[in-house]
């Protein structure tokens, strides 16, 4: 469309929108006036019957404004005109950008009709003004520079005055047929001529006046429910009335000569009829609203009404805000998207609190999130809440402001608010944070670079020196420690970056650990090889270094460089490719989207939106600059770059930028068909280009090459064998120990039922002895006195409490020196209180008291063990018990001034207890030596041959295991992506084989046992790492095929570190065999039929616990 029509049309609708407004702004005044005109009628006519006959007249006052309505908004604009260029000023006024150019176009573009003799400006300058304003007012809104204003008031009065109208024909029926029909006449009838009797009239007192006064008043305050204040009456009071909001106040006046009733004047404009209590009482009531004063108006015997002069005053309390204070556990400036934020909270108000909202901001958007409702009407709360921010839908990089919000429970004028301070963050941007990493990491390999740059020259030259020493590496062996510590903390901190990342992989983190690892190793060797340089150069007689140690260091260093280089450059480029194929993916959606809605445009099942077409193409040009800028980021002079130059020299920018502007010109322009041909090219080109991103991604080389891959499988292999014969030993050795078990449970029987007896019955005596000790302190008058003390004291320490935050509160209010000196007056009494426990000398018994149930506790415990008759368990938990009693009865005999009578029966009864616990230790070491010499009389000469083939079979193993071992350390030095702890596992693993030889060989089967499960632990957690770095390797080197790969970058992938489906789907979950359990079958099979029963309560934690320890 061309400038000129284009701006008519654009004036036109703005001039539409005025109009509209105009008459329906007018149309909205002269209903409310009419409304209006209406109701005051009808209420007059009705509350006052004797003015009927006026109402008509009176009502003709309201022509006035509905005839000037009708001129204002109909008639004024219809004679005077409001046409194309007042437009133009009216949007001009609002936009003041615009410097006139509006306007002049307007009033220009007339001449380009005009002959080119009589025009006075040139055809081109008058063109180029419209296409200029054209662009500046592409965008606006006909409606915008509107005023509304006028509009919302007039609609707001109207919709008032209707609802008014409704509400009082519902309240009052039949107003309109008695106060405008003939009901009103028929009123004024019935009043006779006469109006000095009517309630409405005041008839000014003439004659002898009578002398009326208040003798004695009394108010009763009812306070708002929500308060929760009782009623409250003040007798002979002096009439002043302070109270809240909503409170009903009753009156009741004594005067000093009869009356026929009275009236509550309220601010001189309210009448409230007063009821008549006998001769000279007089009762009435009010709710107060509003501050002011009131009187009291007398109705005389003699038909006369008296305003007595005494004017008594209302004051309004004020119902403060409630406050809130938020207390934040963990505050960070950033949180990832599934974060926890834990929060905590004091509120407090003067009458009760209702409810506290977690409000924040998101993007522009205010939400509220419900956090407590309370019921009982608390004036103070504390409490916690915790955020879960993974169901808010925040996505990454979004700035969040919260605060928390309580109201109170004020139901008349309220609920009043308050706040707490506003914290804010942001989410964690894995996209950003991404590709500050990847920055990072090309710093990180620039410095690299610089230092086997140094190292190559300098090193060279030393080596090639005839009478080169020991002393000429020093200077480079110092040069080297300085740079490889900044080396070493850059990489450090893109680890510790790389950790908060979920998408970041394993295997590159393993990377950079090997690079600070082994390069913090070669700086260290350095620092010790310049020592023994300085320490012989020093010498009197320097003793000759051979050239061997620095020249080897130096090698290992420049081998370390080369290899971190190269792999840290695969590593970088492979996340560059990432992002890109993350990018095209995100181009190639748009760019579908947008032919999508090109196509429904054109089959007209969807109307068109310039602005969110233009937003669209934005967008695409936007992603399509960012593969662009990623692909330019390549260094032709580092190896093994990530794409081919000739991947997007095809791709023009320059062009495809002129392709998206023609689409958008098209659109306008409404020529959809052809900006759909437009846009397939562009798709042609994309296609090309995703093509070219697609084989260069293919071509790329693998982090874990084929040979490596041959290594890992090998390795699983070999631990998949080591692994089973492992078990067989296992399975062997347990049989073994299990018919040992299974004699020695035969010859033991009855010494065990015997032992556990009496073991039980040492239990019961000490358990009774701590519950006579627990009533003997409970019960004697120090210790009750103290605890009637600590009452006193937990109530003085609360009450200091509310007064400090009082004290803190009242800093603005002016009570700060009065609430102060009742803080200091409180803690004097704390202090004073405190002195008055400490005379009574039991403090200490008082905390040997509360240690009482935790000791009855385990000792019930240990009688359960007893009478399970469970020798290993019941060991394991004296020997944490019996320290306790120790230590207990340490404390008490050590603590000075204590109570005696207290203190000797509780010093009696404790040695009571050591002696008990004395006899329980000796039997139990009694019966577990007995039972290991047992256990070793009971090995036949078969058993013990069979235990030294098993031990030689473990050395087998653990030779197997080492050998393991160095294979992983050298496939380490050779791919700084496998992990040193493979190696560090294969060597835990050989210790526990070396610890499990020497122990079948003793024998000790129990101990061989256990050592052998760790060892098959050790190897089971080797061969999951393998398999996990297996598997990094195959994702990275899997690509889909297709003109039009849909991809995710990185950020897409799984973490196999963090578990979860994906790792459950390749993670061997192996079981223990029956010769890993550690109690005999027969046990087993009782337990296991146990737990499908009904359990005894008192049993229940015990067989729960005994149940787990089957499987481990």
């Amino acid at each position: 469309m061309e400038p000129r029509l284009w701006i008519e049309n654009f004036l036109s609708r703005v001039l539409r929108k005025h109009h509209e407004v105009r008459y329906l702004t007018g149309l909205y005044a002269w209903l409310s006036w009419w409304i209006a005109a209406v109701l005051f009628a009808g209420l007059v006519s009705f509350l006052l019957p004797l003015f009927r006959d006026a109402i008509l007249i009176a009502s003709l006052v309201f022509l006035v404004p509905l005839i000037h309505v009708v001129y204002r908004y109909f008639i004024r604009e219809w004679v005077a005109g409001f046409g194309l260029d007042d437009a133009a000023l009216l949007v001009e006024s609002q936009h003041p950008e615009l410097a006139n150019a509006l306007i002049n176009s307007n009033q220009l573009k007339r001449h380009l009709e005009t002959h080119e003799k009589d025009r006075d400006f040139s055809r081109p300058m008058i063109g180029e003004l419209l296409q200029r304003t054209q662009g500046q007012i592409r965008d606006m809104d006909p409606g915008a520079p509107i005023d509304r204003g006028p509009l919302g008031r007039s609609r707001n009065w109207f919709l008032g005055l209707a609802a008014g109208a409704v509400l009082i024909t519902w309240l009052i029926p039949g107003i309109w047929e008695r106060g405008l029909g003939g009901g009103g006449a028929r009123l004024l009838q019935a009043t006779g001529s006469g109006s000095a009797g009517h309630p409405g009239t005041a008839k000014a007192p003439q004659g002898a006046d009578l002398d009326y006064r208040v003798e004695n008043l009394t108010l009763t305050f009812n306070y708002p429910a929500y308060t929760r204040l009782t009623s409250e009456t003040r007798p002979a009071s002096n009439g002043a009335i302070e109270a809240l909001p909503g409170t009903e106040v009753q009156v009741n006046a004594s005067i000093n000569l009869p009356s026929k009733g009275g009236e509550l004047v309220l601010n001189e404009k309210d009448h409230l009829s007063m009821r008549r209590e006998g001769g000279e009482k007089l009762a009435g009531r009010f709710l107060v609203k509003e501050g002011g004063h009131y009187q009291l108006r007398i109705h005389g015997t003699d038909g006369n009404k008296y305003l007595l002069p005494s004017r008594y005053p209302i004051t309004l309390m004020e119902d403060k805000a409630p406050t809130i204070v938020l207390f934040l556990s963990n505050p960070k400036p950033v949180y990832f998207e599934t974060a926890k934020v834990q929060m905590f909270y004091e509120s407090r108000d003067d009458f009760g609190l209702s409810q506290i909202d977690l409000v924040y901001y998101q993007n522009g958007k205010i939400f509220r999130i419900p956090v407590k409702t309370l019921k009982m009407q608390e004036t103070s709360v504390q409490g916690g809440y915790t955020w879960e921010l993974g169901a808010m839908g925040f996505h990454s990089g979004d700035r969040i402001q919260y605060y928390l919000e309580v109201k109170d429970n004020d139901n008349v004028f309220g609920p009043n608010t308050g706040q707490s301070e506003t914290f804010s963050f942001s989410i964690f941007d894995s996209r950003k944070e991404m590709e500050d990493l990847i920055a990072l990491q090309d710093e990180l390999t620039e410095q690299i670079i610089a230092l086997l740059a140094q190292n190559l020259v300098k090193g060279e030259a030393i080596q090639s020196r005839a009478t080169s020493g020991p002393e000429d590496w020093k200077d480079l062996f110092a040069s080297n420690i300085d740079q490889t510590i900044q080396v070493v903390r850059l990489a450090q901190r893109i680890a510790d970056r790389a950790e908060d990342v979920e998408n970041f992989p394993p295997p590159y983190l393993t990377l950079l650990q090997n690079v600070i690892s082994g390069l913090t190793q070669i700086r260290e060797e350095q620092i010790k090889a310049l020592e023994d340089i300085h320490k012989e150069t020093g010498k009197p007689t320097p003793v000759a270094l051979s050239l061997s140690p620095p020249a080897a260091l130096h090698g290992r260093l420049v081998s370390h460089l080369e290899r971190d280089i190269l792999f840290l450059v695969k590593m970088t480029n492979r996340q560059k490719m990432d992002q890109v194929m993350d990018l095209e993916k995100q181009l190639s959606e748009l760019t579908e989207t947008l032919r999508e809605e090109f196509e429904k445009i054109a089959g007209k099942k969807a109307p068109m939106n310039p602005s969110e077409i233009r937003a669209k193409m934005d967008s695409i040009r936007q992603t399509l600059q960012k593969i662009m800028d990623q692909l330019s980021r390549q260094n032709q002079t580092r190896p093994d770059e990530f794409l081919n130059p000739n991947a997007f020299k095809s791709l023009n920018m320059e062009e495809f930028s002129a392709a998206l502007d023609r689409i958008s010109k098209m659109a306008d322009e409404g020529k959809i068909d052809q900006a759909l041909e437009e846009l397939k090219k562009i798709t042609e080109d994309l296609r090309t280009l995703a093509n070219h991103l697609n084989q260069a991604d293919q071509q790329m080389d693998n982090l874990v090459d084929t040979q490596l891959m041959e290594k890992i499988d090998e390795s699983i292999r070999k631990l998949d064998r080591l692994e089973q014969d492992e078990k067989k030993l296992i399975e062997e050795t347990g049989k073994i120990n299990q018919s040992l078990r299974e004699a020695q449970s035969q010859n033991y029987q009855e010494a065990i039922q015997e032992f556990f007896q009496e073991l039980e019955q040492l239990v019961g005596q000490i358990q009774d002895i701590f519950e006579q000790d627990r009533e003997f302190l409970q019960a004697h008058p120090a210790m009750k006195q103290l605890h009637d003390l600590m009452d006193r004291q937990t109530g003085i320490e609360e009450k200091i409490r509310r007064l400090g935050q009082k004290t803190v509160d009242s800093n603005l209010t002016g009570d700060l020196e009065q609430n102060f000196q009742s803080l200091n007056q409180s803690r004097r009494d704390l202090t004073e209180l405190n002195r008055e426990m400490d005379s009574l000398r039991v403090r200490h018994f008082e905390e040997f008291k509360s240690e009482i149930p935790h000791l009855q506790d385990n000792y019930r415990t240990l009688k359960e063990m007893a009478q399970l008759k469970d020798l290993n368990e019941f060991n394991n938990l004296f020997r944490n018990t019996y320290p306790e009693v120790f230590r207990l009865q340490n404390n008490l005999r050590t603590t000075p001034n204590r109570k005696e009578d207290i203190a000797d029966q509780v010093d009696e009864d404790l040695r009571q207890v050591t002696r008990l616990n004395g006899e329980i230790s000796k039997k139990l070491g009694s019966m577990m030596r007995s039972l290991r010499d047992n256990y070793q009389s009971l090995l036949t000469p078969k058993d013990r041959q069979n235990l030294e083939r098993l031990a030689r079979e473990q050395d087998g193993l653990r030779r197997q295991a080492q050998e393991m071992e160095q294979e992983f350390s050298r496939m380490n030095m050779q791919n700084p992506m496998i992990s040193p702890m493979l190696s560090t596992r294969m060597g835990r693993s050989q210790q526990h084989m070396k610890q499990a030889e020497t122990e079948l060989r003793v024998p000790d089967v129990s101990n061989g046992i256990t050592s052998a499960n760790r060892a098959l632990k050790e190897l089971q957690d080797t061969r999951e790492m393998l398999e996990d770095l297996k598997n990094s390797g195959q994702q990275a080197g899997e690509k889909n095929q297709g003109d039009t790969p849909l991809k995710l970058g990185t950020g897409s992938r799984e973490d196999m570190r963090r578990g979860g489906s994906a790792r459950m789907q390749k993670e061997k979950v192996l079981l223990p065999s029956e010769d890993q359990y550690r109690v005999p079958p027969a046990f087993r099979e009782e337990i296991l039929s146990a737990m499908k029963k009904h359990t005894p309560q008192k049993y229940e934690r015990r067989v729960m616990e005994y149940y787990k320890e089957l499987v481990k």
